[in-house]
């Protein structure tokens, strides 16, 4: 591959550009990887290879520092992590991140452009002097942990994202200080936790009429809870992201590749393909760059999200002791009293215990963040385009009725034991925290959870401990108890016995448990 990389922040444009290709093209990200399978070159009138959840493996574990390759230009050169697994680790292969593995975003907060007017030219080049990404459509973009230069250096990069987040001066952005001025704008930092994937696939059958009755049944008889269905850019049903902003696991994995990895998905693509005019400055960066042939095959991808939808959504776990069962069980009676399965659905269609009504939801301003999640869209807005992070170019909307900033999925709770820290950016060091710091929509719940005696506080959070990865250490089962009604429906715990599948200690499994 021949490749003169421009300076570090135009590194960050054609990589953040690529995550917004589907968007500004109109096509979806499946669509890209469809052009990738009529690109590569197959035998004629030979069938394409079925996806191998062997090589999907394979995929999710390479370290691209380390992989020879045969084709791209590999790793970068923005990136966040040079592997799947290295993000993608608690509680097993494929779960959730510390917050050292959260992904970095920035933010215009204010001014911004009014509808139907851009900034001054004078304003334009004010922002521009912060990030080159930064224009009237494009206000929040992704700040990259890490970016190679033409000879995989990194030094000049990451002297830039100091300079930039502030990180050699008194006034760091961060979570607990997220604002700041500067050139006259004000910047709003904020962070993305990564996800567990344990169960995927089961989220990725769930259908769009099970979404759309689920949200009906909370609008119509639950007081104060009324989830929207998450959507893309396109309009179509989202089920993936913190702000469900991606429809399919497959579009999940593709975003993944590009804005994680910087791995190229879509084969003789120049990178950007609507370049930004940065002029050269002192560190003589150059402009163009580049890229001949793919990272990842249209076979490659499809096989990464068939082993990530192989993997085994999580279950209950038995407690350590039959009053640590019992109060895991009684837990769950307190799940449902004070409404936490309201939206915290135990059962969605094929999801069984994925604990998660999978909708949006406003949960207060406390939680809000700058990168707005998909307005609804329908005949009186014009779409926007989002990124894979969430959406952005809000302003062009029009008619917006949902708090598109305070909006979020409900996290599925299987799993949630081994999943902290938790809520998006990983604020909250315990589950404790995690219920007192719902708002909005959840704030009632959260009231009641704060109301309840300390011995029943702890026997709520006994239960979410029982939801642990697939991979958590099995426990002995101690005891049975009857089906307990769910917030939506009459699903329960089945025989009510906490145990993974065939995994129990010999002698102690029970057929037919969970």
């Amino acid at each position: 591959m021949n490749r003169c990389l421009p300076r570090p922040w135009f590194c960050l444009v054609a990589a953040f550009v690529l995550s917004l290709l589907p968007e500004l093209s109109g096509q979806s990200v499946s669509g890209q990887i469809g052009s990738v399978g009529q690109n590569e070159a197959e035998p004629e009138g030979e069938p394409a290879p079925k996806p191998s959840v062997d090589v999907g493996r394979t995929l999710f574990l390479r370290d691209w520092t380390k992989h020879k390759r045969e084709r791209g230009d590999g790793l970068g050169p923005m990136y966040n992590a040079v592997s799947c697994v290295a993000c993608h680790k608690e509680g097993g292969t494929g779960g959730s991140g510390k917050n050292d593995a959260n992904v970095d975003l920035l933010s215009v907060i204010s001014p911004r452009p009014k509808r139907g007017r851009g900034f001054s030219m004078h304003a334009r080049a004010r922002l521009r002097k912060i990030h080159p990404d930064f224009n009237e459509r494009q206000l929040s973009i992704t700040i990259h942990k890490t970016g190679q230069d033409d000879l995989g250096k990194t030094a000049t990069y990451d002297a830039f994202r100091r300079r930039l987040l502030g990180w050699e001066t008194d006034h760091v952005l961060s979570v607990e200080n997220p604002r700041r001025m500067k050139h006259g704008f004000e910047l709003e930092f904020s962070q993305r936790s990564t996800p567990a994937l344990f169960g995927a696939g089961l989220i990725d059958q769930v259908s769009d009429r099970e979404l759309i009755e689920l949200a009906r049944h909370q609008a119509d008889r639950v007081p104060g809870i009324s989830g929207r269905v998450p959507q893309t850019a396109t309009a179509s049903v989202g089920r993936f992201g913190w702000r469900g902003q991606v429809g399919s696991l497959h579009d999940f994995v593709l975003g993944a590749c590009v804005n994680e990895l910087g791995l190229q998905v879509v084969e003789g693509q120049t990178e950007p393909l609507n370049p930004i005019e940065v002029e050269r400055d002192s560190m003589g960066f150059d402009r163009q760059f580049t890229i001949t042939g793919v990272d990842l095959t249209s076979h490659e991808t499809q096989s990464l999200t068939a082993f990530i939808a192989s993997l085994p959504a999580p279950a209950l776990l038995n407690g350590i002791s039959l009053d640590q069962s019992k109060a895991a069980l009684d837990g769950e009676e307190f799940f449902q009293q004070i409404g936490c399965s309201d939206c915290h659905v135990k059962d969605v269609g094929p999801a069984k215990g994925v604990y998660s009504d999978l909708l949006l939801h406003d949960m207060g301003p406390v939680l809000a963040d700058a990168l707005a999640s998909v307005p609804e869209i329908n005949e009186r807005t014009a779409p926007g385009f989002s990124s894979y992070y969430g959406s952005s170019a809000i302003e062009q909307l029009v008619n917006v009725t949902t708090n598109i900033r305070q909006e979020w999925r409900t996290p599925p709770l299987w799993g949630v034991a081994d999943s902290g820290p938790w809520l998006h950016d990983g604020r909250a060091g315990s589950l404790d925290a995690a219920i007192r710091l719902h708002g909005g929509e959840g704030a009632a719940a959260a009231r009641k959870f704060t109301g309840l005696r300390q011995k029943d506080r702890d026997r709520l959070l006994a239960f979410l401990k029982s939801l642990g990865a697939p991979g958590a250490e099995p426990r002995p089962v101690f005891f049975q108890r009857n089906r307990i009604r769910s917030g939506f429906g009459s699903s329960g715990i089945g025989a009510g016995f906490f145990s993974l599948p065939g995994h129990g200690r010999p002698g102690l499994d029970v057929p037919g448990v969970r």
